[in-house]
């Protein structure tokens, strides 16, 4: 675009491209990427559609359009999620937040509805996005967040940093809950990777290209996460406390298994809003 072109113009261009290849939203995501080249808020976008626009920022936003076109997530691009009305920025050791794990906070906080001061574990924290949620809603508790990649740990403590969580939250690098003392958590929640790598449904083109593999791919069957963190639990666990973990498309029996072989009660399962069961809660017997 020429110097002089307006955000207006540029933005019903990338929408109607974005738009061809199948991007919902489109115009919407297109502001956000001019915005984001710019240097404004989309917002302001959107109120003034005649601003001009100066031909590297144009430039600079033509060259995030075609990361976009190029099925690159819109969060990818510009470094950040929202997630429980939060928002939380990215890198490529984290995955990319999506809304269907705000499920596992909401099964949480039911859990945690009669403990005072609870201490809480993510193990797997990732962004840290649900241990930020959990903390955010209770002001009370105590943070835990392991995670065996060191850039992701990175993440996470910046991201409860910026969100002025920090004071209640340690984080720092393990081999899931094996270097924790036992008895201490009142909760413990996990999104652990659970893709099969020859057994299950694949996923999508997105989540495949962007999202670290190290947080996906879980053996054959998807499994291998919850056989080291599931026969762990009891161990971890204060007397009272529970356990969520988010699971795969059609895991439910098979992780349900794990967890009473491990000497686990299931006490309480969420759907979806899509309907596929995606959350559940285990108690110590």
């Amino acid at each position: 675009m020429r110097d002089g072109g307006t955000a207006g113009a540029w933005i019903a261009l990338a929408a109607a491209r974005l738009s061809a290849s199948g991007v919902d939203r489109a115009r919407a995501e297109a502001r956000a990427l001019l915005a984001a080249a710019a240097g404004v808020d989309p917002g302001r976008l959107f109120a003034y559609p005649e601003m001009a626009i100066a031909g590297a920022n144009a430039a600079a936003a033509d060259a995030l359009l075609a990361r976009r076109d190029a099925g690159e997530p819109l969060s990818r691009i510009l470094g950040e999620r929202e997630f429980w009305s939060l928002q939380f920025r990215l890198g490529p050791d984290v995955l990319d937040p999506r809304a269907d794990t705000e499920i596992v906070v909401e099964a949480a906080l039911a859990l945690l509805a009669d403990r005072k001061a609870p201490q809480v574990l993510d193990l797997g924290l990732g962004s840290g996005c649900i241990l930020a949620a959990l903390l955010s809603e209770r002001q009370d508790a105590i943070g835990v967040g392991v995670d065996r990649s060191l850039g992701a740990i990175g993440v996470a403590r910046d991201n409860l940093r910026r969100l002025g969580l920090a004071g209640r939250a340690a984080v720092f690098v393990g081999d899931w809950g094996s270097a924790l003392a036992p008895g201490l958590f009142d909760l413990i929640v996990a999104n652990p990777p659970y893709i099969a790598e020859t057994d299950g449904p694949a996923p999508d083109a997105a989540t495949e290209g962007f999202d670290p593999p190290l947080a996906l791919w879980a053996g054959p069957d998807g499994l291998a996460a919850y056989r080291r963190i599931l026969p762990d639990l009891p161990r971890l666990l204060a007397p009272g406390g529970a356990a969520v973990l988010e699971i795969g498309v059609a895991q439910r029996a098979a992780v349900e298994a794990l967890g009473e072989a491990a000497g686990l009660r299931l006490i309480a399962s969420r759907a979806d809003l899509a309907g596929h069961m995606r959350a559940l809660a285990f108690l110590a017997k």
